[in-house]
């Protein structure tokens, strides 16, 4: 269909409606509570767009050209109100919504664009917690420079800064930034206005621009050929003769390195199945084959049938 948004009957699969001229940019849909109702806020290639679920008409919109249609960061609703940023040195905004008839306008709360912007999301959407903003800001039409920032989410002012971080992703889970980078790092710190707090980091993996996933206290992180899984959850237990505690052998090829992490006393570390602190691991390959590896007193084969996904059960990417 010839519009910036359309939605299908996941039932039928029939289209239920289409929305907007606009160009499409490359940010996802987001269903938020702005300006007192549930609406779906959509950052295209040229305008931010308010939809009205059911019917997808437009209850409000934003002029936000960006060059190239850069827009890649998803909306965010900051109290009610909903915050915007994209890179190519264009910057961010946090828009309020007042209700007019069946629809809404919309005014700046604050603004920040141009080159000395507090923060220009590149392709990152920023994480809001406790009022602050924490987001990459990239310096220039997508240049190489990218600093971490945390910016005031109610003011606009900027906290703090940590300059020339590198290009990465971030997710915040158990007071932590889990953030990873295009030369492959993990990298963990203390969520905290008062300033940057590394916990540690370490490569884990090749070059990247996700974001990790986490789930169940397993943390996901993906290149162009492989995924690893890491278990970030505390482990306080003694060592385990099970064989979910030793170590499964890999049978597709050698394993990079096996990472131990520990993000309570910032030791994030390499070792080879070595000692009890060492997480649970699992690898998929360019092969599409799954291992695991786990707490360990030796490292060690096991045979075929205690193996965690034999070959014959490949997960494909």
């Amino acid at each position: 269909p010839d519009a910036t948004v359309v939605a299908y009957d996941t039932v039928s699969g029939k289209l239920a409606w289409t929305a907007g001229n606009e160009t499409t940019g490359y940010s996802s849909p987001a269903l938020l509570v702005v300006g007192g109702r549930e609406q779906i806020v959509v950052h295209s290639g040229s305008a931010v767009l308010g939809l009205e679920p059911k019917s997808g008409a437009v209850l409000w919109r934003y002029p936000y050209v960006t060059d190239y249609s850069c827009n890649i960061a998803t909306p965010i609703a900051v109290d009610g109100k909903v915050f915007v940023s994209s890179g190519e040195n264009h910057g961010c905004a946090l828009l309020e919504l007042k209700v007019s008839g069946d629809a809404f306008t919309v005014s700046e709360v604050w603004s920040s664009h141009g080159v000395k912007s507090v923060l220009r999301n590149e392709w990152q959407t920023s994480i809001l917690l406790d009022g602050h903003l924490y987001g990459m800001d990239n310096v220039g039409g997508a240049g190489p420079i990218t600093h971490l920032t945390c910016v005031h989410a109610t003011t606009g002012e900027s906290v703090w800064q940590e300059t020339r971080f590198g290009k990465g992703n971030l997710i915040a889970a158990d007071g932590k930034l889990f953030l990873s980078t295009l030369k492959g790092e993990l990298i963990v710190a203390r969520i905290s206005p008062s300033g940057y707090d590394e916990i540690g980091r370490s490569t884990v993996i090749g070059s990247t621009r996700q974001a990790p996933a986490l789930a169940n206290g397993l943390l996901y992180l993906r290149d162009n050929e492989d995924i690893v899984g890491l278990d970030v959850r505390l482990y306080d237990g003694p060592p385990s003769p099970s064989i979910a505690a030793r170590c499964l052998e890999r049978s597709a090829k050698p394993v990079r390195d096996v990472l131990s992490m520990d993000c309570t006393d910032g030791r994030i570390s390499h070792t080879h199945c070595a000692a009890s602190r060492l997480r649970q691991l699992a690898r998929h390959d360019r092969k599409h084959h799954w291992a695991f590896y786990s707490p360990a007193h030796t490292y060690g084969k096991l045979p075929a049938e205690n193996r965690l996904w034999p070959r014959r059960n490949r997960v494909r990417s």
